[in-house]
């Protein structure tokens, strides 16, 4: 019960399926419901792992929320013949999968109990109209909601993890619900958009960017394309959801700038980049994450760190994604192109982002060892690269975050 306010606050408002008074009336039955109880625990663990500020490093903290996903396990056990589906138990895979995604030592189980939850879903046969159609509209958009969490975290993790999704997109975004705050619908219709890029064809083109030995159908015009509508959905964003909260923009914003650098690591993968500063198509420059880094910059230090810390290691993991990018381009190649002066603009601002990012990842307390250890060696190539390497933000380039 004292973990109820910090549910709603924080896990429901970047979850947005079992309400608070679910979770109450679920408290009320864990006695006596199998099901329920089983929810308690996951609920409990999710609440703790995304207000603990040093998960990272607490391995009392990760035990604690590690073995209270595995007494929700235990708890529910596995689904049986005579079991019928609902929201409750595939959440507590969900909750159970987010929890492992975020302890790196069992990323496995996390991307496995997503599958669950997926299953589970597909069984559910929500993106059936006939499955649906004698719901009330505020069960409806709920189940509709679920599916697009679930696809998102399923595209996640397919990128992440590079595995292919099983999950098709729904023909619409959800329903709108009564109950649901308009604001937490734009945003949550805004990332869907986002995660919805993550076609097939993208991720084809990412499952094979490092094969070498297997055609590709990766083509100039599907690099512009995916990047114009990137463009295209920003400024949509700009224009239409001003009135979301700090923390609802900053998911929204880095997550475009990862997309976009994913689809450029595509690019760059396949040789269709150029060196040339003055290409008209930026996705195709191959100092493109370079530009995007003061974008990321400046929305960074308009913002409060408490709006990037509430979702948890995934973002960071976007922002680490795009601040290793910038490195390896300073580190292979800007200094080269400084040699004719074609790339030196872009080095040297590129420099300032990069000191920057890369300080603002390692004071995050959530931040993961093993990425800490992979950005301080590419910071310390940079370092000798470049020994004037600025080393804050103060003197950093500022530009527009949209």
């Amino acid at each position: 019960m004292a973990l109820l306010d910090d549910y709603e606050s924080v896990v429901y408002t970047l979850n947005p399926i079992i309400s608070k008074t679910e979770v109450v009336d679920a408290i009320h039955r864990m006695d006596s419901h199998r099901e329920s109880c089983a929810l308690v625990h996951a609920v409990a663990a999710m609440t703790i792992n995304m207000t603990c500020t040093n998960c990272a490093d607490n391995e009392d903290m990760r035990g604690k929320v590690v073995s209270l996903c595995t007494k929700a396990l235990e708890t529910r056990g596995p689904p049986l013949p005579h079991d019928i589906i609902t929201v409750e138990s595939i959440m507590i895979s969900a909750f159970v999968a987010c929890c492992l995604f975020a302890h790196k030592n069992h990323v496995d189980m996390g991307f496995f109990y997503v599958r669950e939850a997926v299953t589970c879903l597909q069984i559910m046969g929500i993106d059936s109209p006939e499955a649906t159609s004698d719901l009330s509209i505020k069960a409806r958009s709920q189940r509709q909601r679920l599916y697009w969490l679930l696809f998102v975290h399923e595209r996640f993790g397919s990128v992440f993890f590079f595995r292919t999704p099983i999950l098709p997109p729904l023909a619409s975004t959800p329903e709108r619900d009564p109950d649901l705050s308009s604001e937490m619908q734009d945003w949550f219709d805004s990332i869907i958009t986002r995660f919805a890029m993550i076609d097939q064809t993208f991720i084809s083109n990412w499952l094979s960017k490092d094969d070498q030995t297997t055609s590709s159908s990766t083509d100039l015009s599907w690099i512009t394309s995916t990047q114009h509508q990137l463009s295209q959905a920003m400024s949509l964003f700009d224009y239409q959801y001003q009135t979301l909260s700090e923390t609802q923009q900053v998911d929204v914003i880095i997550t475009s700038y990862w997309l976009g650098t994913l689809v450029w690591q595509i690019a760059l993968s396949k040789l269709l980049l150029t060196t040339n500063p003055t290409t008209d198509t930026d996705a195709l420059s191959m100092f493109f994450p370079l530009r995007l880094s003061g974008r990321l910059q400046s929305l960074l230090t308009s913002i409060s760190r408490s709006a990037v810390e509430i979702h948890g290691t995934g973002i960071l993991q976007k922002i680490f994604d795009i601040t290793t990018t910038i490195a390896d381009i300073l580190i292979y190649v800007s200094d080269a192109a400084n040699a004719d002066d074609s790339g030196v603009y872009w080095s040297r601002s590129g420099l300032n982002d990069f000191a920057f990012l890369n300080s603002y990842l390692m004071n995050m307390p959530t931040f993961y060892t093993m990425e800490r250890k992979i950005l301080t060696e590419k910071y310390e190539k940079v370092r000798v690269l470049f020994p004037h390497i600025c080393a804050g933000p103060a003197s950093a380039r500022r530009s527009p975050a949209l």
